[in-house]
């Protein structure tokens, strides 16, 4: 079994447009049809006091109609859909990935 990484800062993206990724455990996170433990945090009612990353605005639009809506689109509801939580796991395949230039160095993209 690989081990989920320590609870950490925000992550650093590769991509525009990257998803963030989860940078402390998920284990025992239940999110159901009624009920989601990441909103325990990350809802705009609770952020500040959890010390965390809110909700982004772009997850109360429906997306087949661009309607703003007052709670989370259901398309958006199913945190790891897209978020991703961090393990100690070692590459199966070599990567030579690298980032784009406007998040690597500082003022590039502005």
């Amino acid at each position: 079994m690989f081990r989920p990484e320590r609870d950490s800062a925000p992550l650093p993206r590769d991509f525009i447009d990257q998803p963030p990724l989860i940078p402390h455990t998920i284990k025992g996170y239940t999110i159901t049809r009624n009920f989601n433990k990441c909103m325990d945090c990350h809802s705009w009612s609770r952020y500040r006091e959890a010390g965390a990353t809110k909700v982004s605005r772009t997850h109360f639009s429906d997306r087949a109609t661009g309607a703003e809506l007052a709670n989370i689109s259901p398309s958006r509801y199913f945190c790891n859909q897209c978020h991703v939580a961090q393990f100690d796991a070692k590459p199966l395949v070599a990567n030579e990935f690298k980032p784009v230039a406007p998040l690597t160095q500082p003022g590039a993209g502005r």
